[in-house]
């Protein structure tokens, strides 16, 4: 005889239980933060995540089936491999066209599209979206600025820290050995605040074996100057597997490399424990280079630097407003030590808003961790719901976010069972950060056959020719040219 449906079990409306469905999808869960786990690694709960393309599972009594095929259908091919792919993004800032080679696709938005699809899939289907906020409670954002010591000038470098002061604890300094191979001294004035290695020659390789080597002999130069790093960023913002291999094999904590990601949540890429925090890849090099190419005197220069400030603090304001994250980055040799106003504007800007969190790097992938570590279960009430809290940290606050249509409310977990009255939570309408880039295949942008085929074999010179390790064709080509003088 079969039950009846009064007769089914009453089970938990979260997490999620997910089937055969690809790394990225359970990045997007994990970064947003809806509790998920794999099915039958616990008791069942109320919904199965599956993919009909791929299997058919049998579900478990009381348990629904929600069919996520369609909405893998939208998703980008090359974020649902967990693809590294880059292509030119072009930005328009008063009169200047500024031009970076980033991720290919905004991860952001396409996150955000696939939650809004499967929030209204659970929310017809009878669940909940309560989700564990990206930030420590009571913050509704954060705020970095990443420094890349690409090379040192006294006079630049004096300037910059001067333009930190009072602000310290939100910005992180990574450094190029071979920049300041003359002046290992000068990190004596960073101690006690985030250092990360920028590599020892400014230059992000194409094989796992070059990257090792230069970045463990980064990481080793910074250590015997009194420093402890524990995060890279790859020169150029570059990102490949011969890149994210390196970094595992030497148990770097975080990375930051916009050809992956740019302006996103933080997440662990596929089969990698190194953390990427995400930065907005336009810096006010980016605009000093546009206004020089026009032949901009100094009257110009100082107006990009003026409008790139314009632009920090417009977006740090659109995405606290929204509540997302943004990391800024930027050099001080020349650049921000020229013009240390651009950092200091940002700093204020983002130290004055209410419920700003800001902090390094480091701070920043020590709170993901413990984020991820926090596992939820939402048991349906009357009018509201139970929230049974597992490993909650000692050293943040959880918050959680809960989402109903296009509104959301904020509750804080101050222990390990919370009770959730939909009625006495304040709504508010959900913000969004309008896009800051346009993706472009041509125009200023476009990549000539020059630059591919000095892609394609690792040009540069930056490494002495006695350094270079490269094997294979490429490794030869690469030796050969260079010394030929070509």
């Amino acid at each position: 005889m079969t039950p009846s449906l009064d007769a089914q079990p009453v089970l938990p409306l979260l997490p999620v239980e997910v089937g055969r469905l690809p790394h990225a999808v359970l990045q997007m869960l994990t970064q947003e933060g809806l509790p998920w786990q794999v099915r039958g690694s616990a008791p069942a709960t109320r919904f199965l995540l599956w993919d009909s393309r791929r299997e058919r599972p049998q579900p478990r009594p009381g348990q629904r089936l929600l069919d996520i095929g369609p909405l893998l259908d939208a998703l980008p091919r090359d974020v649902l491999a967990d693809r590294d792919c880059s292509r030119p993004t072009q930005w328009q800032l008063g009169n200047w066209t500024l031009c970076e080679q980033t991720a290919r696709h905004d991860r952001r938005a396409v996150r955000r599209r696939f939650a809004t699809r499967l929030r209204t899939l659970l929310e017809e289907a009878g669940g909940v979206w309560l989700a564990v906020s990206p930030y420590p409670a009571p913050y509704r954002s954060w705020f970095g600025f990443r420094l890349d010591h690409d090379c040192y000038r006294a006079d630049d470098f004096a300037a910059v820290l001067r333009a930190i002061r009072g602000q310290e604890h939100a910005v992180s300094h990574y450094v190029n050995a071979d920049g300041y191979s003359q002046a290992a001294d000068a990190l004596w004035a960073l101690r006690g605040w985030h250092v990360g290695s920028h590599g020892y020659w400014h230059h992000t390789y194409r094989s796992v074996k070059e990257n090792l080597y230069n970045l463990r002999r980064g990481i080793e130069w910074l250590q015997r100057a009194g420093h402890a790093p524990v995060g890279c960023v790859a020169p150029h913002g570059r990102y490949h597997h011969g890149l994210a291999e390196a970094l595992r094999q030497l148990g770097v904590d975080h990375s930051s490399e916009f050809a992956l990601a740019w302006d996103e949540l933080p997440f662990f890429p596929a089969g990698s424990p190194v953390l990427q925090v995400p930065v907005h890849p336009v810096c006010l090099g980016l605009a000093l280079e546009a206004a020089a190419r026009k032949g901009a005197g100094e009257e110009e220069l100082q107006r990009a630097a003026e409008i790139t400030a314009e632009h920090f603090v417009r977006l740090i304001h659109q995405r606290h407003q929204a509540g997302e994250p943004l990391i800024l980055y930027g050099h001080p040799d020349g650049r921000l030590g020229r013009y240390p106003y651009v950092l200091r504007r940002a700093l204020d800007s983002a130290a004055a808003l209410t419920g700003c969190w800001m902090a390094h790097l480091a701070e920043i992938s020590s709170w993901w961790r413990a984020r991820q570590g926090v596992r939820l279960q939402v048991e349906g009430r009357p009018g509201g719901c139970l929230v049974r809290a597992v490993s909650l940290p000692e050293r943040y606050a959880i918050g959680c976010v809960v989402r109903r249509g296009t509104a959301q409310a904020r509750v804080v977990l101050r222990s390990s069972l919370t009770e959730v009255r939909w009625d006495e939570l304040s709504f508010e309408p959900e913000a969004r950060a309008q896009p800051q880039g346009l993706v472009v295949r041509g125009g200023p942008c476009r990549r000539s056959w020059r630059d591919r085929l000095r892609a394609c074999l690792d040009w540069e010179r930056v490494t002495p020719l006695g350094e270079l390790r490269g094997g294979g064709i490429r490794g030869w080509a690469k030796r050969t040219l260079r010394r030929i003088g070509a």
